[in-house]
């Protein structure tokens, strides 16, 4: 399917018609979720040697795509240049945050990149403070243990947490080592999701099943 549209776009250019950034975009959005990076970079390094800037959304379509096969210089580059053309914008740097919270050893990118969000004048939203709690969870250092709790805590007094937000931190203190302090904590998110009625699926109910049976033998 994916060399059938390719064919298709190659033909347009070739009788004069030029598709759509949002048809690029969309066609590198498909390469990288299909996990054809290597069709994504020969279509990325097309674009952007033409003559008219890429769109925003063509931007982050290669960001995304660098992040995805970790070439992160690259994605540093591309977010620079989308940067000089279209000035700083949120999207961008979240599409950045997110691409180095799932990469385990890069947080300080992680905090750099909202130290210069900050400098640049733009407020985090919902999907910033997510980034964060995905890189917090998944940098396993002593000194920030605690740290995804109170991000999260940050997340649900904005009322932004979602289901993917509950497992994430449910899953994160039940690999955590047990202790009381921990185990109040899964219950006190099973409680405010119970609250909030998110509505949990299989896995999130196995979960706080093992939570109450580990929260047995800490009241005694």
């Amino acid at each position: 399917m994916l060399q059938e549209i390719a064919e298709v776009m190659e033909g347009m250019e070739k009788n004069g018609i030029t598709p759509s950034d949002n048809a690029y975009a969309s066609l590198l959005n498909l390469l990288i979720k299909t996990g054809n990076y290597e069709s994504g970079k020969q279509l990325w390094r097309h674009l952007a040697t033409r003559k008219e800037p890429p769109s925003q959304r063509v931007f982050l379509m290669a960001i995304k795509l660098c992040m995805a096969e970790r070439r992160n210089f690259q994605a540093e580059r591309v977010h620079m240049r989308m940067i000089t053309v279209y000035g700083p914008d949120i999207t961008a740097f979240n599409t950045m945050l997110l691409g180095y919270a799932r990469q385990k050893y890069y947080y300080r990118e992680v905090l750099m990149l909202l130290e210069e969000m900050n400098m640049r004048g733009l407020q985090p939203n919902a999907m910033t403070r997510k980034a964060l709690l995905t890189a917090a969870i998944r940098r396993r250092d002593r000194i920030l243990r605690g740290r995804p709790y109170t991000v999260f805590c940050n997340i649900l007094e904005r009322g932004e947490a979602g289901l993917r937000e509950y497992k994430l931190i449910l899953k994160h203190l039940l690999d955590r080592r047990f202790s009381r302090m921990v185990v109040e904590q899964a219950q006190a998110v099973i409680a405010e999701m119970k609250r909030r009625k998110v509505q949990p699926d299989s896995e999130l109910i196995l979960w706080a099943r093992v939570i109450r049976r580990r929260y047995e033998p800490s009241k005694k």
